[in-house]
C-alpha cells in the first residue's frame, strides 16, 4: 500500500434480521472471502444501512460476482425478504444514523430500502481517513493490522461462533487480558487503559438513571460465569489463545519500531494535538470521578508518555479486531469490566488505590 489510492472499500448492503445478518457474515462472507485468497478485512458496518464493510487492496477481487454469490446465499438461507421485514429490521438504523455519523464524525447517509443486497466499489472515502488518522503512515499501520488480524479471524470464526454466549465473554475477557501482557507495566496498572473505557460506560449510564442497573447486570454476570476460574483452565490455551497473544505481540513490535515516524503529523490529516484536545473535551465531559481524578493529575505528562501513544494505536486495532470478531458492543464492555474487576481484586486493590500509588508519574 503506497497510497489510499491503493484502498477499496466495498460495501454490500443486507437488511436482514440481527440473526440472519450474523449467520450470513459467519457461515457465508467470511469463509467465501477467506477462499478468494485476496487481502483484506471485513466488518459488520452501519453507514447507511447495515452492510459488510470490506477493505482491500487488491485489485482483482470481482465485486459483482460477491454481490450475486451474497443474494444467493440469502436466498438460499432465509428465502425472499419481504419489503415489510425488511422495513422492520432497518428502523433502528434510520432513527440512530444521524447520532452515530455524529460520533464517527462522517456525513449524514441517508438510508435507502432499495440498497438492499446492492453492492458500493469504490476508492477508500479519503475525507473520512484524514478526519481520523494523524497520518498516511498511522492509516497504513491501522489497515495492515487489520489485515493480519482478519488471518486470525478467518482460521478461528468457526470456533468462536460455535461457542455460547457465556463462552465468548470468557474468551474476550481473556484475550482483553492478555494485551495487558505487552505492557512494560504490570496488570494493576496497565488496566487503567480499561478502567477508563469502562467508567466512560457508567458515566453515560448515570445519566441515564441506570448505573446501579448495569453494576447489578455486570456483577451477576461475572460471579455466574466465575472468571478466576476460566484463567486456570486449560482450554483457552489453544490455538485461539496462542494465535492471539502471538497477534498482540507482532503488533506492538510494529507499534514500538514505528513509534517516531507514527507520531509525525501529515499535513491535512487529524493531528495528534487535534486529537488530544477532543480528548481532554471528552475526560472533561465524562461525570465520572475516575476521569475527574485524571484531570486533577498531570494530564499533558500521561498523553506524552510513550506507553500511552503506544496503547492508543494498539488497543484502537484491538477493539475494532473484537468488533470484527462478531462480539457486540455491549458483550465486549462486559468482557471489559470483566478484566478490570478480576485485576482489581486479584491485586487487592481500587483504581483510586493506584492513581494514589503512582502520583504523578502513571500510564496507561
Amino acid at each position: 500500500m503506497k497510497s489510499l489510492k491503493d484502498v477499496r472499500e466495498i460495501r454490500l448492503y443486507f437488511f436482514g434480521n440481527e440473526a440472519e445478518k450474523q449467520k450470513l457474515y459467519e457461515q457465508f462472507v467470511i469463509p467465501y472471502l477467506t477462499e478468494t485468497g485476496i487481502v483484506f478485512h471485513l466488518e459488520r458496518d452501519w453507514y447507511g444501512g447495515p452492510n459488510y464493510r470490506l477493505i482491500t487492496t487488491d485489485e482483482s477481487f470481482d465485486a459483482q460476482s460477491f454481490r450475486r454469490r451474497i443474494a444467493q446465499a440469502s436466498y438460499e438461507y432465509f428465502g425472499e425478504l419481504n419489503q415489510e421485514q425488511l422495513l422492520a429490521n432497518i428502523e433502528a438504523y434510520i432513527k440512530n444514523t444521524a447520532t452515530v455519523s455524529e460520533m464517527e464524525r462522517r456525513d449524514d447517509k441517508e438510508i435507502s430500502l432499495t440498497d438492499h443486497l446492492q453492492i458500493y466499489d469504490q476508492r477508500i472515502d479519503q475525507a473520512y481517513v484524514k478526519k481520523r488518522f494523524n497520518s498516511f503512515q498511522h492509516f497504513r499501520l491501522h489497515t495492515e493490522s487489520l489485515f493480519k488480524f482478519q488471518s486470525f479471524i478467518n482460521q478461528h470464526m468457526k470456533f468462536v461462533s460455535g461457542l455460547s454466549r457465556e463462552e465468548k465473554l470468557l474468551y474476550m475477557m481473556r484475550a482483553m487480558y492478555d494485551v495487558l501482557s505487552v505492557s512494560q507495566f504490570e496488570d494493576k496498572y496497565s488496566v487503567l487503559v480499561y478502567i477508563s473505557n469502562i467508567e466512560g460506560v457508567f458515566a453515560i449510564a448515570e445519566s441515564m438513571g441506570m448505573r446501579e442497573r448495569y453494576l447489578q447486570i455486570y456483577n451477576q454476570m461475572y460471579n455466574s460465569l466465575n472468571p478466576p476460574r476460566f484463567f486456570e483452565l486449560e482450554e483457552y490455551k489453544t490455538s485461539f489463545g496462542k494465535d492471539w497473544i502471538l497477534m498482540i505481540q507482532a503488533i506492538h513490535r510494529q507499534i514500538t519500531e514505528q513509534l517516531s515516524i507514527l507520531s509525525e503529523d501529515e499535513e491535512g490529516y487529524y493531528s495528534q494535538e487535534e486529537q488530544y484536545e477532543l480528548l481532554r473535551q471528552n475526560i472533561s465531559d465524562i461525570n465520572s470521578d475516575f476521569h475527574n481524578e485524571l484531570r486533577e493529575k498531570n494530564l499533558e505528562e500521561l498523553l506524552e508518555h510513550e506507553e500511552h501513544q503506544i496503547f492508543k494505536l494498539l488497543i484502537n486495532i484491538v477493539y475494532k479486531a473484537i468488533h470484527m470478531l462478531g462480539i457486540p458492543f455491549n458483550d465486549r464492555n462486559a468482557a471489559c469490566y470483566f478484566v478490570c474487576r478480576y485485576v482489581l481484586e486479584r491485586n487487592n486493590t481500587s483504581w483510586d488505590e493506584i492513581l494514589e500509588e503512582r502520583g504523578e508519574d502513571f500510564a496507561f
